[in-house]
């Protein structure tokens, strides 16, 4: 078994996850983030804060290129060729 880990005060804690000391305590008074107090201390455990990263961790879904809509929607969408629209137009009878 090796030695015990350090444990992290708030400043410490913010810089490893690169934000705020106060989103630091909003997080542990949510109870979204373990803490551990000692006498008036807060402290935080360097694993906790591995599984707080990977819990909030995202996988890319799988994009089937072919099928791939751009634009954020999956709703059919009709892209115009520009060539296409000159040439249309170019064949329009003069107004």
């Amino acid at each position: 078994m090796s030695g015990p880990k350090k444990l992290l005060s708030e400043i410490e804690a913010s810089a490893i996850l690169n934000i705020s000391v106060r989103s630091i305590r909003k997080l542990r008074q949510s109870g979204e983030l373990s803490y551990i107090r000692i006498g008036g201390s807060i402290r935080y455990h360097s694993m906790d804060l591995d599984n707080f990263i990977d819990e909030r961790r995202m996988r890319c879904a799988s994009i089937n290129v072919k099928n791939h809509r751009f634009g954020g929607s999956m709703s059919p969408s009709k892209v115009n060729d520009i060539e296409e629209a000159r040439k249309k137009r170019a064949n329009e009878p003069q107004r």
